[in-house]
């Protein structure tokens, strides 16, 4: 590509949208989604897509160039801890290296900032350098784990206090959900999170209260021109490292021996990890959480020894 940098800052100072800063709308967010997902081998799943889409409603910025979306960049805003988490940002390798992905950074930010959010997101090793060099610092890091061989448990045999989320306690959990995060738009999201296609949602309730609650979701991509499963499991909360447990065995048990399943641990939850190893998972990848601030809070440190799972997309910040 043969645009000059300095000639592209120009526009963007200048504002004659040609290249344009903009929010991009359901239908604009929905056909990138779909774009991206298929670029990396994934099959995208609507109800999965409407999901993430609440969370971010307003929030997804983008720059674009005679009306061609050429960067995105996501905030799910946690007006209760006063974050935004930073996801789905991606930039066209037509246009890489010019200084266009650091400038939807910087704009997105300074907005953000101004309305009093702090910036948080997850970032793989290889693009640390790439985040420090924007001001970014590591402040608490996580683990992604997978277990790659597992036996198909008896679901006669779970716990009798676990209980698939249905219109008869789905109330129930979000209130539970709400004595955690208390997000504004988490009722909705978790409701749309709970009944995507593919997914499986437990709790686990004992003398009528809510203990924990779980989900599992299905995931397809496509090698060598046949379709491969594997699950994911986000999030898990559990008042307390049994219930944790009896949850991921109870959504273990409902996926197919053969197809791997993922979580991501907060290492700020020791037990956590100790739970999942103790389940055959092994540790996979480490995932670094960045801000501005480096510091993760009071409020949230408090929550987090109830957080045994937490994907690192899709769910406001803790």
């Amino acid at each position: 590509m043969n645009t000059d940098l300095e000639t592209i800052i120009k526009t963007l100072k200048i504002g004659n949208n040609e290249i344009e800063f903009c929010v991009l709308t359901e239908s604009e967010y929905t056909s990138i989604y779909y774009d991206q997902m298929k670029k990396v081998g994934w099959k995208p799943i609507a109800d999965a897509m409407k999901a993430h889409y609440i969370l971010a409603k307003n929030s997804i910025f983008a720059l674009k160039y005679k009306d061609t979306i050429i960067a995105t960049l996501s905030a799910a805003k946690s007006p209760v801890f006063g974050v935004a988490y930073m996801g789905f940002f991606i930039l066209d390798k037509e246009w890489a290296s010019l200084g266009l992905g650091k400038y939807l950074w910087t704009k997105t930010a300074n907005l953000l900032e101004q309305e009093g959010y702090v910036i948080e997101f997850d970032s793989p090793v290889e693009l640390l350098s790439y985040y420090s060099s924007l001001g970014y610092k590591v402040f608490t890091t996580a683990t992604m784990y997978m277990l790659a061989e597992h036996s198909r448990i008896d679901y006669s045999a779970i716990n009798a206090n676990i209980q698939e989320i249905s219109p008869g306690n789905i109330a129930d959990v979000i209130e539970y959900d709400k004595s955690l995060i208390n997000n504004s738009n988490r009722e909705t999201y978790l409701s749309a999170w709970f009944n995507k296609k593919h997914t499986i949602a437990v709790c686990y309730i004992s003398n009528g209260n809510i203990m924990g609650y779980g989900v599992m979701s299905k995931h397809i991509s496509r090698e060598s021109n046949s379709d491969t499963y594997s699950y994911v499991l986000a999030p898990i909360y559990a008042k307390n490292p049994e219930v944790a447990a009896e949850i991921i065995n109870a959504l273990c048990s409902r996926a197919n021996v053969n197809e791997p399943i993922y979580l991501d641990t907060l290492n700020f939850n020791p037990m956590a990890a100790a739970i999942v190893e103790s389940l055959g998972f092994k540790a996979v990848m480490p995932i670094n959480r960045m801000s501005a601030s480096g510091t993760l809070g009071e409020k949230r440190e408090a929550i987090i020894s109830q957080v045994y799972a937490l994907s690192s997309h899709g769910y406001s910040p803790l």
